[in-house]
């Protein structure tokens, strides 16, 4: 569905010696659609190159280039005002979880996909995507560790009864950490949503503000928990000062260590993502699920799910294109208990697509740590 990165040089090298004009605006607009609008630009490109090139920052500086100067200013006016994006968002996906109830969620899916094939500015909705997570206000004074949900995790993370911050909780309090959840009031953000749609400078707004508020209500050498993988790596560009984690490495380093496994799972699958890609978290997400469980199964083709936070809903066909040949994968691991992976919005798109139960890694850790008369049963 979308160009690889050789194939995107040759297209821009087609439109440079082309005299046409005629032809040279039909390669212009094959060129938007099939290497800008279709590209996840998460990256994941530039974690298999030999020498690093990374196609997703260049298809970002594209959609830059493509914005006016009125689109760059209402990007930031957003940015500064994130909490108010928050309550937007929150409020949306509730709505439409509420007409799914009433209509049916399959039922809405398939409509939405109807009237966005008519309007493509339309984006689509998954019948996976959860609701509105509760975020607990919980301040201590003297924590061990301080968490900062992640914006897909607010928006839409409470799925299958429960959230990822609700079962880091639960799995902290078993390792007797004292935690301490980060309020906000909707405005921290990793500046992802705008920097995936080239509004480079709104995120870098965004992500600053929220860096400096880390570093103000954050004792010093308290580690930060982001529970998205990509949200966390996001933030790590610039968080000098600032111990941040994502969910692999909290469960790995900090958390894990500290509790009892009162049973492990036959089987497991996994998809890492592209966050723990670029994090190179790889052999601690799989020490993670070796610790849970006997045997763990990783799809071959699982790297980039194409949801790129919300690009999926905008675009399924970058969805459809990247889970491709996973699908195929997933049915041929047998007797798997539970799917796991590192982020809300990826959980979302693979559960849809590939059919399957799918939860948040801390999910497993939770369930392996249940004591035998509260575990809750295996799939």
């Amino acid at each position: 569905y979308t160009l690889t990165p050789r194939q995107r040089i040759s297209l821009l090298r087609e439109q440079a010696v082309e005299d046409d004009p005629n032809v040279r605006r039909a390669l212009a607009r094959a060129y938007s659609v099939q290497a800008i609008d279709s590209c996840a630009a998460d990256g994941m490109c530039g974690t298999v190159c030999p020498v690093g090139i990374d196609t997703g920052a260049f298809v970002k500086e594209r959609r830059a280039e493509a914005h006016g100067p009125l689109q760059h200013r209402l990007g930031s006016a957003m940015a500064h005002r994130m909490w108010l994006v928050d309550r937007a968002a929150r409020t949306a996906v509730s709505a439409v979880h509420a007409i799914g109830r009433v209509v049916g969620h399959g039922r809405l899916a398939a409509v939405s996909r109807t009237i966005h094939n008519v309007m493509p500015w339309v984006p689509t909705w998954s019948a996976a995507a959860g609701t509105p997570a509760r975020i607990a206000r919980m301040n201590v004074k003297a924590p061990d560790l301080v968490i900062m949900p992640a914006c897909g995790s607010r928006w839409m993370g409470h799925r299958h009864g429960t959230s990822s911050l609700e079962l880091l909780l639960e799995v902290c309090s078993r390792a007797g950490l004292n935690v301490h959840v980060m309020d906000g009031k909707g405005a921290m953000c990793c500046g992802q949503v705008f920097d995936s749609r080239g509004l480079q400078q709104a995120a870098a707004d965004v992500r600053l503000s929220t860096l400096a508020q880390l570093r103000q209500d954050v004792p010093s050498g308290v580690p930060v928990v982001v529970d998205a993988s990509t949200c966390a790596a996001a933030l790590m560009h610039d968080a000098e000062g600032v111990q941040v984690y994502d969910l692999v490495g909290a469960l790995r380093h900090i958390i894990l260590p500290r509790c009892t496994i009162h049973r492990r799972l036959h089987h497991v699958g996994l998809h890492p993502g592209c966050g723990t890609a670029k994090l190179r978290q790889h052999d601690d997400l799989m020490a993670i699920a070796n610790t849970c469980a006997e045997r763990v199964s990783i799809p071959p083709s699982s790297a980039c799910c194409g949801m790129a936070g919300d690009a999926g809903l905008r675009d399924p066909l970058i969805v459809e294109s990247a889970l491709h040949d996973v699908r195929a994968q997933v049915d041929e691991c047998h007797d798997v208990e539970g799917w796991y992976s590192v982020n809300p919005t990826c959980e979302i798109a693979l559960e849809e697509h590939l059919q399957r139960r799918v939860e948040s890694i801390v999910a497993l850790v939770a369930n392996v740590t249940r004591s035998r008369e509260t575990a809750a049963p295996s799939m």
